[in-house]
């Protein structure tokens, strides 16, 4: 069967492909000018730590936008199932050690044979991905013998 990949990240907040590196250079200007403020003759030591403190936010956010927020994903192929939905959690669950699959209204419970289950949340999607990405699991399922409910 073909891979499937499915984007688990908020649809509705499309975002500029370049809005990480806005936030760097907004960082950086209000970082070199709470610096400047700081070594200015009529210095205001909180108002240039506010500054200062800014900028640093805004380059922590364009970082980690950068790397994190567009990555989450839901991947189904012959070997396995591959989840990434959320910036700590990474799923990987082989065909074989999967029981059964329980699908909810927006979410798929995964029952291992192990008795532990992994949940995957579909409440960013869009009404036609959730049925598409419904469908595709059954197929796979269906191909690979595993219960479903």
């Amino acid at each position: 069967m073909e891979t499937y990949r499915v984007n688990l990240s908020n649809p509705y907040g499309k975002k500029s492909k370049y809005q990480p590196y806005f936030y760097i250079i907004f960082g950086i200007l209000y970082t070199i000018l709470g610096i400047l403020k700081y070594m200015s003759s009529y210095s205001d030591y909180l108002s240039s730590g506010i500054w200062t403190i800014t900028g640093i936010g805004f380059i922590i956010v364009g970082f980690i936008s950068k790397n994190t927020f567009s990555k989450n994903f839901l991947e189904l192929n012959d070997k396995a199932i591959f989840a990434h939905p959320s910036y700590n959690k990474n799923i990987k669950i082989d065909w074989n050690d999967l029981e059964q699959i329980k699908i909810n209204p927006v979410s798929f419970d995964f029952i291992l044979k192990n008795g532990s289950t992994e949940s995957i949340s579909l409440g960013n999607l869009t009404y036609k991905d959730v049925i598409e990405t419904k469908e595709k699991l059954k197929e796979f399922a269906q191909h690979h013998k595993v219960k479903i409910n």
